[in-house]
């Protein structure tokens, strides 16, 4: 019994155990301190003590054992297939292994989960990898890992198999080529150079006409458009959309069609911001995909979908069919993260980035620049310039994403709305005309947070005494006619109470803002009606639903107002209400005695940012040393007598 437990591995279930060795009492190795039970599995109770036990089982048992418990998994279907693979090859069978990994990849295939196929199809690769015997294989297993990596969106997987296979590209006939090609740009495009991305794209593309198989372009004629539309260019993603949509009809690639016709699509929104034709197609496009079997591509249908509408029920519902695929549209979780922001769920936002964060493992490159771009938006939401002025100028601001198209829009939003924070007014307003400039808006619609910010430019243009740009900012966002967008409606309507701040303006403002719902923006209203209509029960009520959303600039900004109009406000106490929630965590995690590093590694933020909120608990304390912190985040969690 306790050469099968140690073959079997760190835990077992009694079930398992008692099928290979049905006369053998698991119990007595409880009672002999070798093993523990939970419920219905067996667990050695040290690492060291299961590897002595599997080191004393002679080789030749020891690979008998590890067969028998393959058999013994396989009947069963609460083992999974990769633990049944593993024993085998302990049994030296590496192809019986990989047979069975590539049996349920095709059973995973037919039943649309994306997320598995992938995970199995690594496995085998990474199998093929180790064993001699089976590396007339790995060439094809190889592409297969790359591909459903793709498919799947685990860019952190799928980074080191695509560097590995590119200088290898040569060797390989037209149709591979290509599709490593489109793979081995998207991964250039997300991780490294937009220039260089879109450059390999074309190369090959010429390559592929040179040598007379333009047929097997349409999957890199795909990624060059969305290269292209990311960086700005939305005349020549079209060109390569068009192109990619009439190769794939002409021979046959329902995948390649489906593709190219949604970003047509996306590229048609941003050039005629017809959102109700743009919602039609998309939704025939899932349809498509569904009819042909390709679940990955109706999962992004959904999330395309929630992009253009702007709901946050669509942007849900193509998160649950991403996690019913077992894919993971990092994209769309980005979008969703903003939107719950401008509700103001601060908490559920943030959660949304740490999980962005944790799966991406982010760096440097496109990703992390547009990911940096949104999560300041939520430091500067709740007021933490430090932290959002860090994301900003953080290694990801090197990236040549942000010198182009949608995320340098987004980075321009998000610089604007600091500077506009902090009083460097011209920077603001420069900022934030670049972020709603006419080819933004073209391209993208309403599918960037730049426009919305339309009001915070108008305000700076009018405490800079420049009305007139003020005015003329607020007649060509009119012009574009996005009124149909929530939060550009309200950005729109606010942006019109400030340039004439009337009472009927001011009430429409609000309407707009409440009906969005755009929390923060409507307080921000309830202060200009405060400041310009000498409104001080509009003023009070910003600066409770600026607190309600943690919002502590804006609080300070509100009791401004209320202080010139010569309200009298209740004494601040000094306390857990003057720190916000990541504050706290930190504050509460300087209790536990853990150092900046150790912060930074749980909260997975950087040193420096920990530091600055260390920086600013003490200063908003009073308070001089760590040990002080402490104090008052235990005296804070003690109940009272």
């Amino acid at each position: 019994m306790l050469e099968v437990a140690a073959v079997a591995g760190l835990e077992a279930e009694a079930g398992l155990l008692a099928s290979v060795v049905p006369e053998g009492r698991p119990g007595e190795l409880v009672s002999a301190g070798l093993l523990e039970r939970e419920e219905d599995r067996f667990r050695f109770r040290h690492p060291l003590l299961q590897e002595a036990a599997y080191q004393e089982v002679p080789a030749r048992r020891r690979r008998a054992l590890h067969e028998q418990i393959a058999a013994a998994m396989a009947k069963s279907s609460i083992h999974l297939t990769e633990r049944v693979a593993v024993h085998l090859e302990q049994a030296g069978r590496p192809e019986a292994a990989l047979s069975v990994l590539e049996t349920a990849a095709e059973e995973a295939n037919r039943a649309g989960q994306v997320g598995r196929v992938a995970t199995l199809h690594l496995g085998a690769f990474q199998l093929a990898r180790r064993h001699r015997s089976l590396a007339g294989q790995r060439a094809r297993l190889e592409d297969r890992a790359i591909e459903d990596l793709s498919q799947a969106d685990r860019l952190s997987e799928l980074e080191p198999l695509v560097r590995d296979a590119w200088p290898r590209l040569g060797a390989r006939p037209q149709a591979e080529r290509a599709q490593l090609a489109a793979a081995f740009s998207a991964h250039l495009f997300w991780t490294g150079s937009v220039v260089e991305a879109l450059a390999v794209a074309t190369d090959e593309l010429a390559s592929l006409e040179e040598g007379g198989g333009i047929d097997h372009g349409a999957a890199l004629l795909c990624e060059a458009a969305l290269i292209a539309w990311f960086k700005g260019d939305g005349a020549t993603a079209l060109t390569f959309a068009d192109r990619a949509a009439d190769i794939a009809r002409r021979t046959g690639d329902p995948d390649g069609e489906v593709r190219a016709t949604r970003i047509q699509i996306l590229i048609a929104y941003g050039q005629d911001r017809d959102r109700g034709v743009a919602v039609s197609r998309l939704r025939e496009n899932a349809l498509l995909a569904r009819a042909h079997g390709l679940a990955v591509h109706e999962g992004r249908a959904g999330a395309y979908l929630s992009f253009v509408t702007g709901r946050l029920q669509d942007v849900e519902s193509a998160g649950q069919e991403a996690e019913r695929i077992g894919a993971w549209f990092w994209v769309a979780v980005l979008f969703e993260a903003g939107l719950q922001l401008m509700e103001g769920r601060r908490d559920v936002s943030e959660a949304l980035f740490g999980q962005i964060r944790r799966e991406l493992r982010l760096r440097t490159g496109t990703h992390a620049a547009w990911v940096d771009a949104k999560e300041a938006c939520l430091y500067l939401h709740r007021g933490d310039l430090d932290e959002a002025r860090n994301l900003l100028e953080g290694p990801s601001a090197t990236a040549d994403a942000c010198r182009y198209g949608l995320v340098a829009a987004e980075r321009s939003a998000t610089q604007g709305w600091l500077a506009w924070e902090q009083g460097r007014l011209q920077e603001a307003c420069a900022h934030l005309a670049s972020a709603g400039a006419d080819i933004v808006i073209k391209t993208y619609a309403t599918m960037l947070a730049g426009p919305a910010f339309l009001a915070l430019r108008v305000d700076a243009l009018l405490r800079l005494g420049r009305a007139g740009e003020a005015a003329a900012a607020v007649s060509e966002f009119e012009a574009f006619d996005l009124g149909y967008d929530r939060f550009m409606a309200a950005a729109l309507a606010a942006a019109q109470f400030r340039l004439n701040p009337a009472p009927e303006r001011a009430v429409t403002a609000q309407t707009a803002t409440a009906t969005a719902p755009w929390p923060w923006l409507h307080a921000l209203v309830g202060c200009w009606r405060g400041e310009f209509l000498q409104d001080a029960g509009a003023a009070e009520d910003a600066r409770r639903r600026f607190e309600a959303i943690g919002a502590h600039l804006g609080v300070r900004r509100a009791e401004a107002v209320l202080r010139r109009l010569g309200a009298r406000l209740p004494r601040r106490e000094r306390g857990a209400g003057t720190l916000s929630p990541r504050e706290m965590e930190v504050a509460d995690l300087v209790a536990e005695g853990l150092s900046n590093p150790a912060i930074a590694r749980r909260l997975y933020l950087s040193r420096t940012t920990v530091t600055s909120h260390v920086r600013h608990i003490l200063t908003k304390l009073g308070f001089s040393s760590r040990a002080q912190i402490a104090a008052w985040a235990a005296q804070r969690r003690t109940p009272a007598p």
